[in-house]
């Protein structure tokens, strides 16, 4: 397995945080998240209100405070980088499915929220060289739960990895135990091939059509958050 895919959890030094461990390690129709900046813990966040826990990090003072700061670091007169770890107990929900249906998919708002910050950048360019964003997540959603239960209709494809990717996401797993889940070996190897490809892993579920993935970002970047990211300088 490519070390660079894997992202290990005894590694995030969350031992006197309270985290509970067993939230992270099977993937179900609930979410949990951990954010991390700079490598120290945030905050910690969980489904509710039918909103996944992604969700409710995008929206959070937390997340929009500490993307305000490493912005600012980045037009201050010694621009510094900033980097941000999310830890999911399974990849975000579909983000083209949740944006027909109006509820908005976590694919798609995580996408969305990339490409607004880099926008938001006085040189969008730079942007690779002052952020770097991780989303470590114990395996994919798709199909039933390790307990056997239908995780409902919103699971993750690989339009949705291909768009994380592109808007600046690197998509690792997340080994919590001795060793991957299932789900989490595939994962490792599924965004590791995408990645180093650039082009969609061949899946007979969801083949690749350049105009579906094109409206799939279309949709995504509609979604806005309820709180606003900083402007331009001077704008």
């Amino acid at each position: 397995m490519n070390p660079d895919t894997v992202v290990h959890w005894k590694d995030l030094k969350l031992a006197r945080t309270g985290i509970k461990t067993e939230d992270f390690a099977k993937q179900g129709n609930t979410t949990f998240a951990l954010l991390l900046v700079n490598g120290t813990f945030k905050d910690q966040y969980v489904s509710e209100g039918g909103q996944c826990a992604e969700h409710w990090m995008l929206t959070s003072v937390t997340w929009v405070s500490e993307i305000e700061r490493a912005v600012s670091k980045v037009h201050g007169p010694r621009p510094e980088p900033s980097s941000f770890l999310v830890a999911l107990n399974r990849t975000p929900c579909n983000g083209h499915h949740g944006s027909i249906s109006g509820r908005g998919g976590c694919s798609g708002k995580l996408v969305a929220e990339l490409v607004r910050i880099r926008e938001s950048l006085a040189d969008p360019d730079r942007f690779d060289e002052f952020f770097a964003f991780t989303l470590a997540c114990t395996g994919y959603y798709d199909g039933p739960n390790e307990e056997g239960k239908p995780m409902y209709g919103l699971w993750t494809t690989n339009y949705d990895i291909l768009a994380l990717q592109r808007a600046g996401w690197k998509v690792k797993a997340l080994q919590v135990g001795k060793s991957l889940t299932a789900r989490g070996r595939k994962l490792a190897t599924w965004s590791g091939e995408i990645a180093t490809s650039k082009v969609l892993v061949p899946d007979e579920k969801h083949p690749f059509v350049k105009e579906q993935f094109d409206r799939y970002m279309d949709q995504a970047l509609k979604w806005t958050p309820k709180a606003s990211l900083p402007r331009k300088p001077g704008k």
